[in-house]
């Protein structure tokens, strides 16, 4: 009799939390393209770019004093 026998519920929350980390390097490899998409970009007048990683928030301020909340989640698989 193995362990995962015994605790079959822990193996099924280590496969959701394996799951979960798949989805969230996913999520952080987006953010992370968009935040150097929008870094580099000469078409936008963008003066700050600050992403909070633990809310999923990218925020933009333009020259002219406005502000952009992007929210990054995960939609569909």
């Amino acid at each position: 009799m193995t362990f995962w026998t015994i605790c079959p519920k822990l193996s099924l929350v280590l496969a959701i939390i394996k799951l979960k980390a798949v989805v969230i390097m996913e999520l952080n490899y987006f953010k992370d393209k968009l935040f150097d998409l929008l870094n580099e970009t000469d078409e936008l007048d963008i003066t700050d770019l600050n992403m909070e990683d633990r809310k999923n928030l990218l925020t933009v301020t333009m020259s002219d004093g406005s502000t952009f909340e992007i929210i990054c989640q995960t939609a569909a698989q």
